[in-house]
């Protein structure tokens, strides 16, 4: 089984997600830190933020087949480079920066969405981002896109970068929210939209358990569909 949950930056969709595919005990996949482990590949492998623009799928495959993305309820989702946990060090901004580049290069979003589709053949699973119900898995079982209002994304946009050490007035936040919504919403390549057929879940005012229970509903009314 495959649920997909697209949303935007800091509608909460990481954690519900882990928290979704903890309950059903299904296997919870990142998108995203999936193109941070590609950029953390390339940097240290010599490339430079100029030649992520014009990366060809041969500079990538050699890096994929180093990478391994692994989960379980218990050690929660990490990936190795090399058959090292590189896990530790994808939150860096250096490896920001080098993500958004990289998830503009239509190379690496084919490489990556084979490599989540053949997760998915292996797995039942939870599959979070902003393109997982519209391109990777368009035929998903049900989908979801979460969002919430501007100033709840904002506030805990700038809890987020507290914890990464970086400090933010919740206006300065407002303004890295909105930017950020553009520019996904905008892009050529996989831009954020709503996928065909997800149900919408606004988490401004509900609990993660409220959610994930309004998810389990609609999860189980689908099959009693099928």
């Amino acid at each position: 089984m495959i649920i997909t949950i697209d949303g935007p930056t800091a509608s909460g969709k990481s954690t519900i997600a882990r928290a979704l595919a903890e309950k059903l005990h299904f296997y919870y996949l990142s998108s995203g830190i999936l193109f941070r482990a590609v950029a953390y590949a390339l940097l240290q492998n010599g490339y430079t933020y100029d030649q992520f623009k014009s990366l060809t799928s041969k500079d990538i495959a050699s890096y994929l087949h180093q990478l391994a993305y692994h989960y379980s309820a218990v050690q929660k989702e990490y990936i190795l480079f090399d058959g090292n946990n590189i896990t530790p060090f994808l939150k860096t901004s250096d490896i920001d920066r080098g993500a958004s580049i990289i998830a503009l290069n239509k190379h690496v979003r084919t490489l990556l969405v084979k490599l989540q589709r053949k997760i998915a053949q292996e797995h039942d699973i939870v599959i979070e981002g902003r393109d997982s119900g519209s391109v990777v898995f368009p035929r998903a079982d049900i989908k979801f896109y979460v969002t919430a209002s501007s100033a709840v994304r904002s506030r805990r946009w700038q809890h987020d970068q507290k914890n990464k050490g970086k400090k933010f007035t919740l206006k300065e936040s407002a303004s890295a929210i909105k930017e950020r919504d553009m520019r996904d919403s905008s892009r050529k390549i996989a831009p954020l939209i709503i996928p065909k057929e997800a149900v919408r879940v606004n988490t401004t005012s509900r609990t993660l358990q409220e959610v994930v229970a309004l998810m389990l509903n609609e999860i189980y009314k689908n099959n009693n569909k099928s």
